[in-house]
């Protein structure tokens, strides 16, 4: 009888667990092609004992043997052979599954244990690591703050969604990589929803699942390392789209037409520049707001704020100097200050005036 070890996580923990088991089969991809290309010129290849396959061999199986790759697997190995299966496609899942109720085969799942807040300690600490970090936002972070204590202190399967809004460059994506960087060993799902304003149909086989031979988020989920994912700029995602996070915001069992996936105790942070929460549902419409945990607004800077993310930008920048040239910092910081508006003025603004200002000067000493 076959047995099947179904491992469920990174491609680390994968690996990981591979060597554990001290697992040495041959590899599906390189079987496969020694089975196709026996074929083509009337041969056959003897069945193996042991077999690996991994998760990115499914991208190199043309979409019609998907259907059948749980009889593809049969027919490569041996009556009794162990096989080691990386993150397997919904249809070879349950294909195991009904051998096993039929007594045709022997099968476990190891699952990675995938960090979330409810098991992490020292919260209270890493929530103020944060607040060093983000300047200028202290409503902001006091609210992710609440958040994240709730969520290290509940046991909560269904995922939650927590969007940050507000103009452009007041904080939002780097507090996102914050909470990635302080709690989750700077690990998480990341993407950028600018890029699915159209439609394409590579777009849609991300979000939705298509073909399993191409990359989809729900691949992407399988292959997660932390319990974070980062949506960025859920604004400039088409509407088209949006169903796709019907799903993902609503269910600790993500199922899309290839995988079905464990996101118990997700966190899902998303970002916008939308300016109300009114707006947040007007525009992205009931089904997706609805499904939103929490938003918080991330208001303009202070005077006094600007005035600490100049210090910092004017540091940073000089970094990047040349040790040869000397640039003098109160004149850096003096010089910027009269390129920066006291109202608007967001990171990029400081940014581009101390840019400019640095450009400036260096172009003087060095005429």
């Amino acid at each position: 009888m076959r047995e099947y070890t179904i491992i469920i996580g990174s491609i680390t923990f994968f690996d990981s667990e591979i060597q554990k088991l001290n697992a040495k089969g041959e590899e599906f991809s390189d079987v496969i092609s020694a089975h196709d290309a026996a074929k083509n010129i009337g041969r056959q290849t003897p069945r193996v004992n042991s077999l690996i396959v991994r998760n990115n061999h499914y991208h190199g199986i043309v979409e019609s043997a998907h259907a059948r790759l749980g009889g593809l697997i049969e027919d490569l190995t041996t009556e009794t052979a162990t096989i080691f299966i990386h993150n397997p496609t919904s249809i070879l899942l349950r294909y195991i599954q009904r051998q096993n109720e039929a007594k045709n085969c022997f099968f476990q799942i190891i699952k990675e244990p995938r960090q979330s807040l409810n098991n992490i300690h020292d919260v209270q600490n890493k929530i103020e690591h944060i607040r060093e970090q983000i300047i200028g936002q202290d409503n902001a972070l006091k609210e992710v703050g609440k958040t994240l204590l709730y969520l290290a202190n509940t046991k909560r399967e269904k995922p939650y969604v927590l969007m940050f809004y507000g103009k452009s460059s007041l904080g939002k994506t780097e507090t996102a990589k914050a909470i990635a960087d302080v709690f989750f060993n700077g690990k998480m799902v990341e993407r950028h929803l600018s890029m699915f304003e159209d439609f394409s149909l590579a777009n849609s086989d991300y979000l939705f699942g298509g073909k399993p031979n191409v990359n989809s988020i729900g691949y992407e989920l399988n292959e997660r390392e932390s319990n974070l994912v980062f949506l960025d700029e859920m604004d400039k995602c088409g509407a088209m789209y949006h169903s796709a996070f019907y799903s993902l915001f609503d269910s600790p069992l993500y199922i899309d037409t290839t995988y079905e996936v464990d996101i118990s105790s997700l966190l899902i942070v998303l970002t916008c520049n939308y300016l109300s929460e009114d707006e947040i549902r007007k525009k992205l419409g009931d089904p997706i707001y609805f499904r939103i945990d929490k938003c918080i607004l991330f208001e303009d800077f202070l005077p006094e704020s600007l005035k600490d993310i100049l210090e910092n930008e004017v540091d940073n920048q000089l970094s990047l100097i040349s040790n040869d040239v000397h640039l003098d910092r109160d004149e850096v910081t003096r010089f910027a200050a009269k390129r920066i508006p006291v109202i608007g003025s967001n990171g990029r603004t400081v940014q581009a005036a101390v840019r400019s200002t640095i450009e400036n000067l260096l172009y003087m000493k060095l005429e």
